[in-house]
């Protein structure tokens, strides 16, 4: 059984404020404050192009240096051990 994908790639206005505000306005990663929404990139902790839903639990607050370094891989805090 092959899993449909999710059609919706971006997160929406609302999603994005709720992921920033979620996290402290904070990159989850490098702790980088994000004063502005605008700063924020919405990012699918299990990429989109692996099969990762555009949902708030599959959602973190990135600084853009760090949602570049990330690319399509799971972030560390959320693998499964």
């Amino acid at each position: 059984n092959a899993a449909i994908k999710d059609t919706k790639r971006a997160f929406t206005v609302d999603e994005r404020f709720v992921i920033w505000v979620t996290h402290g306005k904070r990159c989850v990663s490098c702790q980088k404050e994000l004063p502005t929404l605008a700063e924020m990139d919405a990012d699918h902790v299990t990429a989109w192009s692996n099969g990762g839903p555009t949902t708030l639990a599959n959602a973190q607050c990135l600084c853009s240096d760090c949602n570049l370094q990330k690319g399509a891989k799971v972030a560390p805090q959320q693998q499964a051990s």
